[in-house]
């Protein structure tokens, strides 16, 4: 269970920050076309990783749940849910992101 909330936890740190790596590239006043693509890019790329490692953090932390009664408490319980649900919005986002 550790594994799986240290996956869950840092993916959403790193997702986190490249957010904000975005959000400070865009309002740059020296932006170009170029510049602009890359952080698209790559915001992009980091939405799609962001959902694998959510989807893996998670599955890993439901297969602790289910074989291990000793990981069944509350804290592992949220941490698998925040896991799932943010796989769901990020994909959806992500997907949405890749098809438009």
């Amino acid at each position: 269970m550790h594994i799986a909330g240290w996956l869950v936890w840092m993916t959403y740190l790193v997702l986190g920050v490249a957010i904000a790596a975005f959000s400070l590239a865009i309002r740059s006043q020296r932006l170009d076309v170029g510049e602009t693509v890359a952080a698209v890019l790559l915001l992009g790329a980091v939405g799609a990783l962001a959902t694998l490692g959510l989807v893996v953090g998670s599955a890993i932390g439901l297969h602790a749940l289910f074989t291990d009664r000793a990981s069944r408490r509350v804290g592992s319980i949220c941490t698998v849910l925040a896991g799932w649900l943010g796989a769901v919005v990020v994909a959806w986002l992500t997907w949405g992101f890749w098809m438009h």
